[in-house]
């Protein structure tokens, strides 16, 4: 069988298709596993994505933004809701297929929704209740597969906080605006994209061809690799691809008459 490094070739399915591994488990009875630890995040968005647009053009984004909330409170609460309701075994299966694709964190979404919304309606309700939905998703929902504990929660919040008030101060903004921040915010999609697996895995080179490197800077050279890295997909991959991806939906969307 074809492998990937150490990998099965079908383990590249979930990266390439951004559909979460349990899927393929669950189509094809095998053990599929993600490349990259940090793809979770993708399945989750890619979901969202599919969804919301869905509901977008069927019934309006207010509709759309209500059916994203329940649906998180479906991922989050579920299991516990048909607990109490008397279903279990097999019953309570149904509600795998939304924790897989982690709807629990579509109540992160509604607070962006809700966030930028009230800038182009220059509502200020429309903020608060943006602020409200993001504290929520921050208090109630785990950034991971652990349960969550006080410090996840404050780190959350302070993201939350950190966030709205520079939507509304405009020294906030200004200081956001400084270019190595700029930088940063600019690459740091393709830094997210390869940082885990080929990051980790540069460091233990590092280790092992350059024993002599103290302990603490041994991720400094990897570092800098990646933002070289990150910053020419930034420069030269996604535009290329952008490119392609537009004239394709012209394309497709509105073909030649």
């Amino acid at each position: 069988m074809p492998r990937l490094g150490g990998n099965p070739w079908y383990d590249a399915l979930p990266g390439l298709t951004f559909v979460a591994p349990s899927f393929y488990q669950m189509v094809f009875n095998v053990e599929i596993r993600s490349l990259n630890g940090s793809f979770w995040s993708l399945y989750t968005e890619a979901a969202f994505y599919v969804v919301f647009g869905a509901a977008f053009f069927l019934v309006g984004w207010k509709r759309a933004t209500i059916a994203i909330f329940a649906l998180g409170l479906v991922g989050l609460l579920g299991r516990e809701l048909l607990a109490a309701a008397g279903v279990t075994g097999l019953g309570a299966r149904v509600i795998e297929p939304f924790e897989w694709t982690g709807f629990k964190f579509f109540l992160w979404f509604v607070s962006g929704i809700l966030f930028a919304k009230s800038r182009t309606l220059e509502s200020d309700a429309m903020f608060v209740s943006a602020c409200f939905f993001g504290l929520l998703a921050a208090t109630v929902v785990s950034p991971n597969a652990l349960p969550l504990v006080m410090d996840d929660r404050y780190a959350m919040i302070a993201v939350v906080l950190l966030f709205a008030t520079a939507l509304k101060w405009r020294a906030l903004q200004q200081l956001l605006e400084w270019r190595p921040l700029l930088f940063l915010g600019a690459i740091s999609y393709p830094l997210y994209l390869i940082h885990d697996t080929i990051g980790l895995g540069l460091i233990v080179l590092t280790h092992r061809y350059a024993a002599d490197i103290p302990d603490f800077l041994l991720p400094l050279p990897t570092l800098v690799l990646m933002l070289i890295i990150s910053h020419q997909v930034f420069r030269h991959v996604e535009p290329r691809l952008k490119r392609s991806i537009n004239l394709l939906n012209t394309k497709v969307l509105m073909p030649a008459r």
